[in-house]
């Protein structure tokens, strides 16, 4: 139920995403049960394929995670790409949950055939609220009619 409550948040950033014309996709960190950030994906407004959710999400609070590695937990409403996963890893997150698989660009099964990065990634929970976040992918893609990859 915990898992439940933290990916609502990120899938109200993943609204708040789509709003402003974005992929819909939503992140936020939580360390001891507190909401340190959350962000959502800005790629298209900003016109920077770095601004992913969980980059933006990590970004905010590095110096916390710093001083606190391995105890954060990012929530994330699709699986994270190479990036966003190689990022979290290299920050000293401690578990990833996501919600939607991606089955063309997401990193995590991937990332797993590394030796250094399994034993990095093995706290990992996906499908939280897997409906959700690719029903509001499914919308975004019939609106756009683009980026047909990310349909369900």
């Amino acid at each position: 139920m915990k898992h439940e409550k933290y990916m609502e948040i990120a899938l109200s950033e993943a609204k708040i995403a789509l709003d402003k014309g974005n992929i819909p996709i939503g992140a936020c960190i939580v360390l001891d049960e507190e909401v340190i950030s959350k962000a959502h994906n800005e790629v298209d407004s900003l016109k920077s394929d770095l601004m992913h959710a969980e980059m933006s999400a990590i970004q905010r609070v590095t110096d916390i995670l710093v001083r606190n590695k391995r105890k954060a937990v990012i929530y994330s409403t699709l699986e994270p790409c190479a990036m966003c996963a190689g990022a979290l890893v290299n920050v000293g997150i401690a578990q990833l949950v996501y919600g939607a698989q991606d089955k063309y660009v997401g990193a995590i099964d991937a990332l797993k055939t590394n030796e250094y990065y399994y034993k990095k990634l093995q706290n990992v929970v996906p499908g939280v609220l897997a409906h959700q976040s690719q029903d509001l992918l499914n919308h975004y893609v019939q609106k756009h009619n683009c980026r047909h990859h990310l349909s369900g």
